[in-house]
This record gives structure tokens, sequence and C-alpha cells, in this order.
């Protein structure tokens, strides 16, 4: 049992390796630098929130979505906006840029285009595919 359990603690290092971002974005947002984050995703800099995001309510976060759509840094491809870019680290929504490229698009505006609310003209919902 108790060797088992070092098996398991050693394996545990390797199985957090996989990493979605680029690895100049993973030293940024290591970092903190939502100015480091936005140049390396050639997006602007990020206007910062006036409070954390999971601290906010419906109206607020929609606000701060505004603010950050306005910067050039939210650029969602559903309508409404999604929220789960808004949580991720960098905060910034590259959605519907990713999806002209015949990329994929975050998990919740997957979801929305497959209920008919994308935002993205000239787009079948049915090619668009999830990251």
């Amino acid at each position: 049992m108790r060797k088992n359990l070092i098996y398991l603690f050693a394996a545990v290092p390797i199985l957090g390796c996989g990493n979605r971002e680029p690895s100049g974005a993973a030293e940024a947002s290591n970092s903190h630098d939502s100015t480091a984050v936005a140049a390396t995703n050639n997006f602007p800099k990020k206007p910062e929130p006036p409070k954390p995001v999971d601290e906010m309510n419906h109206e607020e976060r929609n606000q701060y979505k505004g603010e950050l759509s306005k910067s050039g840094v939210y650029d969602c491809c559903i309508k409404p906006t999604c929220n789960m870019c808004l949580y991720d680290e960098a905060g910034q929504c590259p959605c519907a840029e990713l999806l002209k490229k015949g990329e994929g698009v975050c998990g919740e505006c997957h979801k929305g285009w497959r209920k008919g609310k994308g935002a993205v003209k000239g787009i079948d919902p049915r090619a668009v595919k999830r990251m």
C-alpha cells in the first residue's frame, strides 16, 4: 500500500503538465501582468476590473464585459456574450477571431452556437468547433 502511494505522488506532477497556453502566454500569466498577456495575444491592454470578477453580480459583469469589448479585449462570437472567457486568467475573449480563422471556441460559445445564439455572420453553426 505504501509503495503504491509513493508511485501516485511521483505521477501527480507529470499529470499536471498539460498547458493550453502558448509558452509566452504561460510566462506572462505567471507574472500576473495583463499587459504582457495582452501583448502575447495581440490584444490591447485589458482594463482592470473594479473588483474580482467572481464577486460581481450579473449587471456588473455585463458592464465590465462592455468595457472590455470597447477596449478590443473581449471579442465574443455569441449574443449575449459568454462569461467563460471572463473567468479565464487572461480575462480576454478571442472566440470571434478564432471562429473566423476556422479554429475552436470556448465551451460556452460552442453551446451558444448550438442554441442559435451565434453572432458572427456567414458561419454555419454545425461547423463551429470547441477548443
